[in-house]
């Protein structure tokens, strides 16, 4: 075929490719923009993780005497660590408080940007 067409017409530029090569190559972009998205994603659960290490380490620095005199009075370690884990929980659930609506919110808007998607269908 693209020897008869060149003959006919040597001025084209004749470049065949298999319908899946072409398909690939239109969704490069669209997997880039995943896989970026994705590492991002990784990568604020992983500054949020160490954000939250570094308010209860200030947290349970700036109470280093506070503990110690509990423990002195005879506490133990275990209701100690349970009353810093429990500050820990509060923490993490207001920031689910606050976090959870934006998502939500952000969800919305974003199955409006997808065409025959929704925003849950990695999760099925």
């Amino acid at each position: 075929m693209k020897r008869v067409l060149i003959e006919a017409n040597p001025a084209l530029n004749i470049n065949f490719q298999g319908f899946k090569t072409i398909i690939e190559e239109s969704l490069l972009r669209d997997r880039l923009m995943a896989t970026l998205s994705g590492f991002f994603g990784v990568l604020a659960l992983l500054l949020a993780s160490i954000g939250l290490y570094g308010i209860l380490s200030y947290g349970v620095a700036s109470r280093t005497k506070e503990i110690g005199i509990r423990m002195a009075l005879g506490a133990q370690s275990r209701v100690v660590r349970s009353l810093i884990l429990r500050e820990a929980l509060l923490l993490v659930l207001v920031g689910l408080a606050v976090g959870l609506p934006v998502v939500f919110g952000i969800t919305r808007f974003a199955s409006t940007l997808l065409f025959g998607l929704t925003p849950t269908d990695p999760f099925r």
